[in-house]
């Protein structure tokens, strides 16, 4: 398992150093058992590992383990050095490991890996929240296996990034070293986490901790964006969800846009349930973004157009706002836009771009007649792509294979 685990050992300095904590224990070990009950589990010094693990070495030249070998190593501080002292809390175990994943993602490989990761577990989290609709910390389950869910892994992950984008890394960093210190082979609940980033902060925390910890739900937001006064864009969030059942949210929001190639930015702090913000930007800008990042939990509602999106693919220095355009033109079928976006996303600087489009041209082989030179740029990518998962959906649209 050398190749496999191959990134422990620097996954290991690394969380070292964020933490400012030593690795907890004398020695670590890493095991792949058969029959296994769970995806994963850490033990005190040893995590246990699913058999789909089981890899030789050049079956794992190829694998997209990372995830869940950071994951279970995360657990050593977050779930062994410090534990919850309840089932209700068991976020503040899982949420950690959970987001240990994008911190290692952000690290190695890159921002917008770690970003569309983060996608991904927004996704996995609202497609629970359609049906089960919980607080984080929750002392009413029915069985503890209730707790392992989307909201205690995803939501929890997205909501420590969510603080960490709030108080900036310094704050964030330090804090999670406070809570480590003080609690070190000790149980605790969320008023612990809490205390630990006001003491470091110096900022009542309650009202961040209250509706992302003790609430349920998210922000459903509509976005109103007025370009009638180019040099100065007016923005409107509308919070749409049933005040009800859940709160009115309190978050700030990244407004961006481009003027040449320079990305500006704005941050502002919705508190109501329909707030305008007016950016004076100064020079006439024909498209702003409201969160580009990807980074506030919440649904959101826009209307953009087919061809805004293609100026967004083209313009955004975020791979996950291309990624977005990209998906949002294929799900419409935007066959004109499409025509544009296609030979640049073959050669988009991040790898799932260009897989995303290998993939929509093996859905509609008749691209290859519709867009000139575009099976040139596909074998160019049979050729020289570095990444393995995008050689392997290129290999299905052109037939060729790599020995």
């Amino acid at each position: 398992y050398t190749t496999l685990f191959r990134s422990t050992p620097k996954m290991m300095s690394f969380f070292e150093k964020k933490l400012g904590v030593p690795f907890p224990w004398q020695k670590y070990d890493q095991i792949v058992v058969r029959d296994f009950v769970s995806g994963a589990m850490e033990n005190t010094t040893a995590s246990i590992f699913m058999e789909e693990l089981r890899l030789d070495e050049r079956e794992a030249l190829d694998s997209e383990w990372d995830y869940i070998i950071a994951h279970e190593l995360f657990h050593q501080w977050f779930g062994d050095l410090v534990t919850t002292e309840s089932w209700a809390n068991l976020t503040l175990n899982e949420a950690f490991a959970n987001y240990s994943e994008y911190l290692w993602n952000e690290h190695y490989y890159s921002s917008d890996q770690a970003a569309l990761k983060l996608v991904a577990e927004m996704e996995g989290y609202f497609a629970e929240s359609e049906e089960k609709k919980v607080n984080l910390i929750r002392f009413d389950y029915n069985d503890s296996e209730d707790m392992f869910d989307a909201h205690s892994y995803n939501k929890g992950g997205v909501v420590l990034h969510m603080l960490r984008k709030y108080l900036g890394d310094e704050v964030f960093f330090r804090s999670l070293h406070e809570y480590l210190k003080k609690h070190a082979f000790q149980s605790v609940e969320v008023h612990d986490l809490r205390q630990a980033f006001e003491r470091v902060s110096g900022e009542d925390l309650n009202w961040f901790f209250n509706q992302w910890f003790l609430s349920k739900g998210h922000p459903e937001i509509a976005i109103e964006i007025d370009y009638s006064e180019p040099e100065n864009i007016l923005i409107t969030i509308n919070q749409l969800q049933d005040l009800t059942d859940y709160p009115l949210f309190q978050f700030p929001i990244e407004i961006s846009w481009y003027e040449g190639k320079d990305r500006r930015t704005k941050q502002f702090i919705v508190k109501e349930g329909q707030q305008s913000f007016a950016i004076e930007n100064g020079t006439p800008v024909d498209l702003v973004y409201v969160d580009e990042g990807k980074n506030l939990l919440a649904r959101r509602t826009q209307n953009l157009s087919n061809s805004q999106f293609l100026k967004q693919f083209k313009e955004s220095q975020l791979g996950v706002a291309r990624y977005d355009a990209l998906d949002s033109l294929a799900s419409r079928e935007a066959k004109e836009e499409l025509s544009e976006v296609l030979p640049l996303a073959l050669k988009d600087p991040f790898w799932s771009i260009r897989e995303t489009a290998l993939g929509y041209l093996q859905s509609d082989p008749e691209w290859k007649e519709k867009i000139q030179g575009i099976e040139e740029l596909v074998y160019d990518l049979v050729e020289n792509d570095p990444k393995n998962s995008v050689r392997s959906e290129r290999n299905i649209v052109t037939g060729k294979q790599i020995g």
